[in-house]
């Protein structure tokens, strides 16, 4: 949920669903990226309603640090509602 700050919602179960496309490489070892995400918290797995689902979106860039080892270095800025939210990271799942 890049659009929201890493803690903000928090509780005892978390439920989220995250796509991403990725252009790699755009120029030279730079890439983009889109995302769009979709989550919310809640205390039981019982209480998990649709309506307060949480939605962000948002662009990313990556550099290509070493092609060997598929090493990237992330940024991503996410738009969420009445929220921001800035990453930088080293490494991806995949």
């Amino acid at each position: 949920m890049r659009g929201y700050f890493e803690v903000r919602f928090s509780d005892k179960k978390y439920l989220t669903c995250q796509a991403e496309y990725r252009f790699l490489p755009v120029w030279k070892r730079f890439g983009i990226t889109a995302f769009a995400d979709a989550g919310q918290v809640v205390s039981d797995i019982d209480k998990i309603a649709f309506k307060e689902t949480k939605f962000s979106a948002g662009l990313g860039i990556r550099y290509i640090f070493d092609e060997e080892e598929n090493i990237n270095v992330r940024l991503d800025i996410g738009v969420g509602n009445n929220s921001v939210g800035i990453y930088l990271n080293v490494m991806e799942a995949f």
